[in-house]
């Protein structure tokens, strides 16, 4: 479902998928690194996650990037 992922949350989910860093992730967003993990850890606390790695996985299964494929 994509309660309450916003667009932007959405494009950092896809850059997570792929395995950018923060840093990268902020650069790519036109953002400071401050914001970009502030997303993140929204993005973490909307999906239920407590790691980097399940992060990653949760964005899978959430199906919220479907609709970019």
């Amino acid at each position: 479902s994509c309660n309450g992922i916003t667009p932007r949350q959405r494009a950092i989910a896809a850059l997570l998928t792929e395995g950018h860093t923060d840093a990268v992730i902020a650069d790519r967003l036109g953002m400071n690194i401050r914001t970009a993990r502030v997303h993140i850890a929204k993005l973490a606390a909307t999906l239920g996650s407590r790691s980097r790695a399940q992060l990653g996985y949760l964005i899978g299964q959430s199906g919220i990037l479907d609709q970019e494929r």
